[in-house]
């Protein structure tokens, strides 16, 4: 549960809003985004609806054109695959995998030839590795033309690259029997048939972890683990590491997957895994490093993108929490859990005006969800529409009049306007309804000063103390009724207990001098008047610093 005075830290600030990051929602490249993420769950035609209407907004977005061809040819829309892979050749003729898969369509259509052509172009067009299946396919299409010495070669350079694929050596086997070397034939065949029972045995092993695990059966999962903790399969490695980690077996997870990233450091899956399982043991700055990667690597992850977000956000990094949560709203509108947690960090960057429009639209989406109420309400007070965060109160304690925060917030909201004596009756009903709520007897000890009931404040101070014996506000509202009742030596030993909350707030030093003073200890008086002095000042520029670095922004 958001703590609402817990999000009323931050002091006093302009009710000016902030510029905050970009938050688009209809771009083309947002639309492209969503149509990936589409493709890679199969949502086939959704990620058609995506990609055209990214096409819409922009025509020339070669990566829309080539997915568009791409999801069309895993629905077995060849024809049309074909036409927006040739479209995408004309925006970028260097476009390797648009060559890769027009050459598929070309062996399915018996033009061999051209199929050829294709691959061979792949291969010189690729910037990187190109896809490890083309030399199979350029390979079978030269054997089965006949093109013995250049079935050879491409084969050749396919096992050269130490491809885990078995159908390399199976058809560089046949292509060396054919040309009569009979030697050369048997050790690729016997590759080939080497990796096929590899992958066999993995796999039995993989299935028989799980069960293991399941089983709760340690001892023989760990005996697998060692089997293939040395492995150069990159998929097992992660499928290992996934199935130890559902079983919180997170040192042996880490190895894994950590092996999976030493062998790719490409590998989305390994990456994203790895940062997760890093996350849950708290190993935040690998974890950070991990996740930054695996949304590097797949943009259009909602998945490593809200992790991320979650992660920077439990780190104190506000801005790339911002960020990462914003586009994992893109990549997913609607989403609760981000919504909420992003009207959280808009509040913590002080981007008001934002946070106010992102909690709005949100609560809209989830007229149910109280979280996202509250932070709204937080939202319009930080931003000083207090008329508004008051309705917005009252809304909530309208649809809950048996919550204790909902009695809490109407009250704060009301004192906040300076309705004392209106604001009283909901935070006691908010303590008759959780005996425990903290942020309510904090507030009736305020009331209390303000009515010179220093007595009765000490009380509310106290029980709020023992609810929260690390809030310092409680501590320094039980340091003004104390002082009020003249009991100095109560005040000191009080803010020796604050200044080890809080060490660089100034307050209780304040509050020590005016104790000290009133004892006759001059001296100590002055220091801690010094002492006070010199914290206010860096709190204040600190304060400054936190502003103009937020003005460089807009």
């Amino acid at each position: 549960m958001l703590i609402g005075v817990a999000l009323l830290s931050f002091g006093a600030v302009s009710s000016r809003s902030l510029a905050a990051p970009k938050h688009e929602t209809g771009t083309a490249e947002v639309h492209l985004l969503r149509g990936q993420a589409c493709l890679d769950k199969g949502q086939y035609q959704e990620a058609i609806a995506e990609f055209n209407q990214a096409l819409t907004l922009n025509a020339n977005l070669v990566e829309a054109q080539y997915h568009l061809g791409l999801a069309q040819w895993n629905l077995g829309h060849y024809a049309a695959a074909a036409e927006n892979f040739r479209r995408t050749l004309e925006l970028a003729p260097n476009h390797a995998l648009s060559y890769y898969y027009l050459g598929q369509i070309s062996v399915r259509n018996n033009r061999l030839t051209k199929a050829i052509e294709y691959f061979e172009k792949v291969i010189s067009k690729a910037k990187t590795r190109p896809p490890t299946d083309v030399y199979f396919q350029l390979g079978k299409a030269q054997l089965t033309q006949g093109n013995l010495d250049a079935a050879i070669h491409i084969l050749e350079q396919g096992a050269g690259l130490q491809l885990r694929d078995d159908r390399i050596y199976a058809l560089l086997g046949k292509a060396y029997m054919q040309s009569g070397r009979k030697a050369e034939a048997d050790r690729a065949l016997t590759r080939s048939k080497e990796l096929r029972d590899y992958q066999r045995e993995a796999t039995q092993w993989l299935l028989e972890c799980s069960e293991y695990l399941k089983a709760r059966e340690l001892q023989k999962a760990l005996e697998i683990y060692n089997k293939l903790i040395n492995s150069i399969d990159l998929d097992d490695l992660v499928a290992l590491g996934i199935t130890f980690g559902q079983s919180e077996l997170y040192e042996q997870a880490i190895n894994l997957l950590a092996r999976a990233v030493s062998l790719d450091a490409d590998s989305f899956e390994a990456n994203y895994n790895l940062g997760s399982m890093l996350l849950r043991t708290q190993k935040l700055d690998e974890a950070e490093t991990r996740l930054s990667k695996a949304a590097e690597l797949r943009p259009y992850s909602f998945e490593a993108y809200s992790l991320l977000g979650v992660l920077l956000s439990q780190r104190g990094k506000n801005e790339p929490a911002i960020r990462a949560l914003l586009k994992a709203e893109q990549l997913k509108p609607g989403d609760l859990k981000i919504m909420t947690l992003l009207g959280l960090q808009l509040i913590e960057g002080r981007y008001y005006t934002e946070a106010i429009r992102t909690l709005r639209e949100a609560v809209e989406l989830h007229p149910d969800s109280l979280d996202l109420r509250f932070l709204l309400v937080q939202a319009y007070y930080h931003y000083h529409d207090f008329e508004r965060a008051l309705q917005e109160a009252k809304n909530i304690l309208g649809r809950t009049p048996d919550s204790p925060r909902a009695n809490f917030e109407v009250g704060f909201q009301l004192k906040n306007f300076g309705r004392f004596k209106e604001s009283k009756p909901y935070f006691f009903k908010s303590i008759a309804l959780d005996p425990g709520y903290t942020d309510a007897y904090y507030s009736l000890g305020e009331l209390l000063l303000m009515d010179e009931k220093h007595e009765e404040a000490l009380s509310y101070f106290h029980k709020a103390i023992e609810q929260d014996p690390n809030r310092i506000d409680s501590y320094l509202g039980l340091a003004k009724a104390l002082l009020a009742l003249r009991k100095y030596s109560d005040v000191t030993r009080e803010m020796e207990k604050a200044i080890t909350i809080d060490p660089a707030n100034p307050q209780p030093h304040l509050h020590l001098s005016q104790a000290f003073l009133a004892l006759g200890q001059k001296e100590k008086a002055g220091q801690e008047a010094e002492t006070f002095k010199v914290l206010n000042i860096e709190r204040m520029a600190k304060r400054d610093r936190e502003v103009e670095r937020k003005l460089q922004n807009e």
